[in-house]
């Protein structure tokens, strides 16, 4: 016992949110969607606890319009998205110093297995971690003719992550590898198209066709 390191580690995490929602829909029409998340994580320390994510989305059925005449047309509608989401995947307690175990030589005389355990800090605490934010616009179409035997769906998007949450390299003459920071800046930005066909539908026989391609741009702005 006085050469080895009794390890034991439990660690805790808690995280709280409340969610609102509020949907409108005229006559199938019009369908205008909000969203109101609170979310508090208990990895963060004071007013870095809580963190807000609101996000609306609005969608435009055409072909319910009175105006609309092309029967061969059986959807045709217009979508218009922007949110924002949260992330906290850290390790609990990186805004505290921690300890940990480990064993040293030791000389001293009579101890046979010349090890001493002891305690030491674990890591930089950073009591300014915050949450890592994602905010995407999304604008989008979808289209059907001939009672759904021709979709057609287009998305494009733009997602901006902010305060990414990294375990960063340091100098080790700091004494450390590593440090949780909230740095960095992504984007993405892409469109998608997915098709789909059913062309040719005899009696019970169908047979279908879709596809479907995206181009996407990962670009590290900060």
């Amino acid at each position: 016992a006085p050469n080895t390191a009794f390890r034991y580690a439990e660690t805790q995490s808690h995280l709280a949110s409340g969610l609102a929602r509020l949907i409108y829909n005229y006559k199938e029409r019009y369908v205008l969607t909000t969203t109101y998340r609170l979310d508090g994580s208990s990895k963060f320390r004071g007013a870095n606890k809580w963190a807000h994510f609101p996000s609306f989305a609005f969608a435009w059925r055409a072909n319910e319009e009175t105006w609309f005449r092309a029967p061969v047309i059986s959807m045709l509608k217009l979508r218009l998205g922007w949110g924002r989401v949260g992330n906290q995947a850290i390790s609990s307690y990186q805004t505290m110093s921690n300890y940990n175990f480990d064993t040293w030589p030791s000389h001293v005389p009579g101890n046979n297995a010349h090890y001493t355990p002891g305690m030491y800090p674990d890591n930089v605490a950073n009591p300014n971690l915050k949450w890592e934010t994602t905010e995407q616009t999304n604008l989008g179409l979808d289209f059907a003719m001939w009672r759904g035997r021709f979709t057609l769906t287009v998305d494009a998007y733009y997602k901006n992550t902010k305060d990414l949450l990294q375990n960063k390299n340091i100098s080790t003459s700091s004494g450390y590898a590593t440090m949780w920071m909230n740095i960095g800046n992504i984007s993405n930005r892409g469109i998608e198209f997915t098709l789909d066909t059913t062309p040719v539908k005899i009696g019970g026989f169908e047979w279908q066709l879709g596809g479907n391609i995206s181009f996407n741009r990962n670009r590290i702005e900060k």
